[in-house]
């Protein structure tokens, strides 16, 4: 049996764990009730055996069934403890997890060009590479978005530490596939593994976090974690940039880049994570009883629905048109799959079925948890709301090289991560979640609505004034919809929700992208066709014309390039058109800003209806996860002392 299974064990003194008795559960539900009457309790959470987050146990007897739509709340320490060592140790490595996968997809979506006119060269089966690039974006972002349903109940049953190191692995053999590809239909099918990796960067992530921090503290640490994700996204498309341009081949080095970090991500959490095993001394008794614990019928119709409601909205006006066929019968499949989800996931919580469902449908019935999964959903649909359009203004409309691009994108993106990290000391000192949720919201409602002024000839500083003020509502949208949800749920819920609402802020994103680039793409293509000047075969093409005069603006080149998009176009045309795409993108780029000010407003609505999500704060800045250790050091030395003197 291992330390953290044993409680406080003599080979690791470091280690503590926390554990009730039922007349202290009962006193704290007694404290709570009493709190939330006034409208505000004490750091919301469980009151549990810490050692039940890392191996399927029997609930003790007395213990309410994890269904209960009413949680019990949580105590002012952690689940699990650790050494100080320990504890930074496992965020560094968390962080640059979390880095990395962010950083991989940013670096190869901005060289799916430079990739896919490489394969197209080579000819034979690589011949509609260029046709097919898309996917090498959007193949990662599905497995990405399909395991993170998964993952959270994964991490429950088999432990956070093994499906740390599994993910991991899974992403490593993907980007060594990735940079070893010898043809484009290979490297798709080696991103879509990278995806399923990468996934577990962030869903287990969270979750690790979220075991080693209270309600307190947790914010800082998440918007720590988060902040990774910011510095990814900012430099990923520069370095992207310039690396797949240095040479035909070159684009391979930024899988061989992500290959490196992988391998230090590894070896920190090898180290760090090793006493969150959770391993019994029978491992194969053990993986076999595991095993047994997964719900395989909940995770196939989980994937399907996910798998096709992705595939569908990312091929949409891409592969296929939003009407045909395939796009139509995909979300109908997936949309009546859901029913049938719901349905077989409750009938394995009320009959009590064996295994256990991978997700408790019976959460949404607790109080916030619905305003929380909308407000989830939102802040992807914001944060890719958020750095969607901004890139493509500045390099189709502005004239911006890729490089030029990325370093313009800095102001937006580095006060997204500052103030995902800021947002989170603001929670942590004042304990405001509600008014924090609907101030961020309104902020990013304001910043998105600012963007509605853009012109052609706006002041550059002026744009990345605008940009500032989005990325740091985008980066405060994320600590409400971050930490409500685990603190409105019991213990042994934390991670199937944590996975789920992580599931949601991924879907948000690509049902946003999916949204947004339709408007952009009609609105862009409607406006050519209302002025009569291009050839409708050329307009129908939408954004791949706008690239193609972009291009010869910027770098005075003929249009050939675009190949099938936009072959036979001549510099002059390319001149004398010039002035009609860009008034049309920029048309197109105002009518899409009015979604992203619809996001920022309905989150502020789904705040506003909360309740109770407010914490006490104690006076001090809560900097220090280990505080309350040193608080029940010093209760423990007190202890001794009265005990010696009453001797």
């Amino acid at each position: 049996m291992s330390s953290l299974e044993a409680g406080t064990d003599s080979r690791h003194p470091e280690l503590q764990h926390t554990s009730s008795s039922d007349k202290e559960h009962k006193a704290v539900e007694s404290s709570h009730a009493h709190g939330s009457e006034q409208g505000e309790h004490d750091a919301p959470g469980n009151v549990y055996d810490s050692t039940r987050c890392l191996s399927p146990r029997t609930p003790p007897s007395g213990e309410k069934s994890p269904s209960s739509p009413q949680p019990p709340p949580q105590a002012d320490e952690p689940p699990v403890t650790v050494s100080r060592t320990h504890f930074f140790l496992i965020m560094i490595s968390l962080w640059l997890g979390n880095f990395t996968a962010y950083f991989n997809e940013t670096t190869a979506t901005t060289a799916m060009h430079e990739i896919g006119s490489y394969f197209a060269a080579m000819g034979g089966a690589n011949a509609n590479a260029q046709a097919n690039q898309n996917w090498i974006a959007t193949a990662y972002l599905l497995g990405f978005t399909v395991t993170q349903v998964l993952l959270g109940r994964f991490a429950d049953i088999f432990g956070r530490a093994r499906v740390f190191y599994v993910t991991m692995a899974v992403f490593a053999a993907g980007t060594l596939w990735c940079g070893l590809a010898q043809s484009m239909n290979s490297l798709i099918g080696a991103r879509l593994l990278q995806g399923i990796g990468a996934a577990g960067r962030q869903s287990v992530g969270v979750i690790i976090v979220l075991d080693l921090t209270t309600a307190r503290t947790r914010g800082i640490w998440l918007g720590f974690f988060n902040g990774a994700s910011a510095l990814g996204l900012a430099l990923g498309p520069i370095i992207g940039a310039v690396l797949s341009t240095s040479g035909p081949a070159s684009w391979r080095w930024l899988f061989w880049i992500t290959l490196i970090m992988i391998g230090i991500t590894f070896c920190v959490g090898c180290f760090s994570l090793r006493n969150l095993k959770g391993a019994t001394k029978n491992e194969q008794d053990t993986l076999r009883r595991m095993f047994g614990e997964v719900d395989w019928i909940g995770c196939l119709l989980a994937v399907a629905i996910s798998a096709l409601a992705c595939v569908a909205i990312e091929s949409g006006n891409k592969m296929y048109p939003w009407n045909s066929a395939p796009i139509i019968a995909m979300l109908l499949v997936a949309i009546c799959l859901v029913p049938v989800f719901a349905f077989w996931e409750l009938y394995c919580t009320r009959h009590g079925r064996h295994p256990p469902p991978l997700l408790n449908i019976r959460l949404l019935q607790i109080r916030n948890i619905p305003q929380t999964c909308i407000i989830n959903f939102l802040t992807g649909a914001a944060y890719f709301g958020c750095v969607f359009f901004l890139p493509r203004y500045l390099v189709d409309v502005r004239g911006s090289s890729l490089v030029q691009s990325g370093v313009q994108m800095f102001g937006l993106t580095l006060s997204l991560g500052a103030f995902s990290v800021l947002g989170a000391n603001i929670l942590g000192l004042t304990g405001k979640v509600k008014a924090l949720g609907i101030f961020a919201g309104g902020l990013y409602a304001l910043g998105s609505g600012l963007m509605l002024l853009v012109t052609r000839t706006t002041p550059m500083a002026h744009i990345i004034g605008f940009g500032v003020l989005a990325g740091t509502a985008a980066g405060l949208l994320y600590q409400p919809a971050l930490v409500v949800g685990p603190m409105s749920v019991r213990r042994e819920d934390v991670a199937g929700i944590s996975g789920f609402l992580s599931f949601l802020r991924t879907f948000g994103g690509t049902v946003a992208t999916a949204l947004l680039t339709a408007i952009f793409e009609t609105s862009f293509t409607s406006t050519l066709n209302a002025q009569g000047v291009i050839p409708k075969s050329l307009v129908s093409q939408g954004l791949a014309l706008a690239d193609a005069v972009a291009a010869a603006d910027a770098y005075e080149v003929t249009c050939s390039w675009a190949g099938q998009y936009a072959a036979n176009l001549t510099q002059t045309q390319c001149a004398a058109w010039d002035s009609d795409v860009r008034e049309a993108l920029v048309g197109a780029y105002r009518l899409g800003q009015w979604p992203a000010v619809a996001f920022g407003i309905v989150y502020a609505i789904g705040c506003a209806f909360m309740s109770g999500v407010d914490f006490k704060v104690q006076q001090q800045w809560p900097w220090s996860t280990w505080n309350w250790k040193r608080r029940r050091g010093g209760e423990s030395a007190e202890a001794l002392e009265k005990g010696a003197s009453s001797s």
